[in-house]
């Protein structure tokens, strides 16, 4: 199971790095790395909270399940959180261009994970 979970994430890693590639060539580095930024926003959470939750993946207690599930939902909110506050510290960051990598990444994953 974690090889394809492995091999979806590589999917949407490589949609993600074409896009801030074509970014780079359209527009300017800056929106590039902004579009970049936004995508690790939206998948270092995500990656954390699988890892976090399917530790509990061999336990027969459903009580331990869920509590894994909260604390793994909480850790990636609070985590996606202190990444957009460290990220909106620098200066030349193009916003639109954040928020679209945060969502083209939110998007693909939903779509590459149905």
């Amino acid at each position: 199971m974690g090889s394809i979970v492995f091999r979806r994430v590589g999917w949407v890693i490589l949609l993600v790095a074409c896009i801030s590639v074509a970014l780079l060539y359209l527009f300017s580095i800056n929106k590039s790395i902004s579009f970049a930024l936004g995508a690790g926003i939206s998948l270092f959470p995500m990656l954390l909270f699988g890892r976090l939750f399917f530790k509990t993946r061999g336990s027969p207690v459903a009580k331990k399940i869920v509590s894994a599930f909260y604390i793994g939902e909480a850790i990636k909110i609070l985590t996606t959180i202190v990444l957009f506050v460290l990220v909106f510290q620098w200066q030349e960051l193009a916003p639109l261009f954040l928020f679209l990598g945060f969502m083209v990444t939110q998007l693909s994953c939903l779509l590459v994970f149905l």
